[in-house]
């Protein structure tokens, strides 16, 4: 699978055909609210974007790609709405005839004037999303509901719901359409689910078990299999901490905060922060 992705800055859409593997999950209990993902990629540079110049400001986290300098894999905006994205195997699309064109990647646009999932969604599906896709997109909100964007079985996108009397939402590499063929679902999945069905009864929802479960369905790479957990976060949506691991090293957490992020670049709203990760990692070691 190529590790190119589906996020950008000033790109269309349209010319990115493939992304990279991701574990990705939201739990809700009682009033705590947790989204938590694994970047897998193949060896790359990682940024932190802080982007002050919609509606709502947005942290994101970015790479770049084979194709574009520069493209966000995650976020998460001042009202807590978040998402990350899967890849999955490519499938056909429908072109409905008055879409929208994209100048830029709409769910980006979409991140910077929206602070929930249903407001999100009110306004995905009106744009052009070409003609197949090979991602699907995760997204996650303050007051416990998520959902993941995907292709439907008659080649329009549409999206999947969290279960609430569940309380989780799990996404990987495959489209959510078909998480009932358990025996091909893969194994990063399986862990994650098995691990959040535990929240119903003997497990407090908290940041660490959130992490432990990163830890149990991060990827180290290899010669096969050359993906590796290059950065994960845990994303709190209410409080709107960000607990951030770099290089699979779940026993040392840098934390950040999306006010705190947005607090530093008050004076300059027009344009967009960018820094390189291991910058930010060792301003965080410095205080």
């Amino acid at each position: 699978m190529n590790r190119r992705i589906c996020l950008l800055l000033l790109v269309p859409l349209l010319f990115i055909k493939d992304v990279t593997a991701c574990t990705i999950f939201t739990a809700v209990q009682g009033k705590t609210v947790l989204f938590a993902a694994n970047e897998d990629q193949t060896s790359n540079n990682s940024y932190l974007i802080v982007d002050p110049t919609g509606k709502y400001g947005v942290v994101f986290f970015a790479t770049p790609t084979d194709d574009l300098p520069l493209v966000m894999q995650m976020g998460i905006n001042e009202k807590g709405l978040s998402y990350s994205i899967n890849a999955i195997a490519s499938e056909d699309l429908s072109r409905a005839p008055n879409a929208i064109p994209q100048k830029e990647w709409a769910l980006v646009a979409l991140m910077r004037e929206s602070s929930t999932v249903k407001e999100l969604l009110d306004k995905f599906f009106a744009y052009d999303w070409g003609n197949s896709i090979a991602y699907q997109i995760h997204l996650a909100d303050s007051t416990g509901d998520a959902a993941v964007i995907h292709p439907g079985d008659d080649g329009k996108l549409t999206y999947t719901s969290i279960d609430k009397s569940k309380g989780y939402l799990v996404s990987a590499n495959f489209n959510v359409r078909d998480a009932g063929l358990k025996k091909y679902l893969p194994g990063r999945y399986k862990a994650a689910d098995n691990e959040l069905k535990k929240l119903s009864g003997e497990n407090a929802l908290t940041q660490a078990y959130m992490t432990s479960i990163l830890d149990k369905t991060h990827q180290s790479g290899g010669w096969i299999v050359p993906f590796r957990s290059i950065f994960s976060v845990v994303f709190d949506l209410h409080t709107l901490d960000i607990t951030l691991y770099y290089e699979s090293k779940f026993d040392k957490p840098y934390k950040l905060n999306v006010h705190s992020e947005l607090a530093k670049v008050q004076g300059n709203i027009h344009e967009r922060k960018i820094i390189p990760l291991p910058d930010v990692l060792a301003s965080l070691e410095k205080h």
